[in-house]
């Protein structure tokens, strides 16, 4: 788990391939827009999911920065991962 983007996790993503990412909405140095705008620039074809307590608005927005998924975090641990289940299932 990454807590902060800093200076070696921009070195170390060029090693680090993963599958999809869960980015929390409110971070501390970049927030989870501006760190799915990386990503995305980075690793085009990488899912990103966003957790957030701001509700599950804003879909169409998010697609702009590559994020598949937004998830209030009060819909719980079972929505967010039938989300991912179904990114990942994607072809």
């Amino acid at each position: 788990m990454v807590k902060r983007w800093t200076e070696p996790m921009r070195l170390q993503r060029r090693k680090f391939r993963p599958d999809l990412v869960v980015l929390d909405l409110a971070l501390p140095v970049m927030n989870g827009f501006e760190v799915a705008m990386v990503l995305q620039h980075e690793m085009p074809k990488l899912p990103v999911v966003v957790l957030t307590m701001f509700g599950s608005s804003g879909q169409a927005f998010a697609k702009r920065f590559g994020i598949r998924a937004i998830v209030d975090k009060s819909e719980g641990l079972a929505v967010l991962t039938e989300r991912i289940r179904k990114i990942v299932a994607e072809p």
